[in-house]
């Protein structure tokens, strides 16, 4: 082999050794690549593991028979899910055939909703959870005076006084937990979260990437 052709190789193989260890050096490109991988299958693994315990439980919104699930872990005072909370009632209320199954998630700093959402749990158990749900998104005095008695006044609640023994419950506390639970499974860190059997988008989304992520 002639002297040039011999550095020209050593060069070449310089070259490639360095690009490679760029690449695949933790916060390389192909580094970076293979671990979003990862974590992408990783999360499908832990989705799929929890899918019919996750589904099986919480409040359903829209057709209570619909096989197209996609479930969100929301906030009655995150500002986002208030809005995000807009365009799934249009939706939902127009396409019988998807249903958001709806988690508890209350962020810190938001003090009155770890409330809101003892509340939303306990009108479910008089099957009132649709109601309550509207007027937690639809009103804000809540936020100030947390009167849960007079909000369950307000959406019909047929029995006041299982509501308030609901309201101080270990059996909310526990439920509000099992929503916790899931979330830190499932590496959730804000709302609104959507969860569907092809992955978790955080965000909002429209109608049509609602029905889009249900059909995966």
């Amino acid at each position: 082999m002639k002297r040039a052709d011999a550095l020209s190789l050593i060069v070449n193989s310089a070259m490639v050794g360095v690009l490679g260890f760029l690449l695949l050096r933790p916060g390389g490109a192909v580094h970076s690549w293979i671990e979003e991988r990862r974590t992408a299958t990783r999360s499908l693994r832990q989705i799929a593991d929890v899918w019919e315990d996750l589904t099986g439980g919480g409040e359903r919104l829209g057709n209570r028979k619909a096989e197209v699930l996609v479930v969100e872990f929301a906030d009655y005072e995150c500002v986002y899910c208030r809005r995000q909370h807009e365009v799934l009632a249009r939706f939902l209320g127009s396409d019988p055939e998807v249903a958001v199954v709806y988690r508890h998630f209350p962020l810190e700093g938001h003090g009155a909703a770890p409330g809101a959402a003892r509340a939303a749990v306990c009108a479910s158990h008089q099957d009132r959870f649709s109601q309550m749900h509207e007027q937690l998104y639809g009103e804000e005095t809540w936020r100030a005076d947390s009167n849960w008695a007079a909000l369950a006044e307000r959406v019909g609640l047929p029995d006041p006084a299982a509501f308030a023994e609901c309201i101080v419950s270990a059996e909310t506390t526990a439920r509000l937990e099992e929503d916790r639970r899931f979330a830190s499974m499932l590496g959730i860190r804000g709302t609104p979260t959507f969860v569907h059997r092809g992955g978790i988008h955080t965000g909002m989304i429209s109608d049509s990437l609602l029905l889009e992520l249900g059909s995966q």
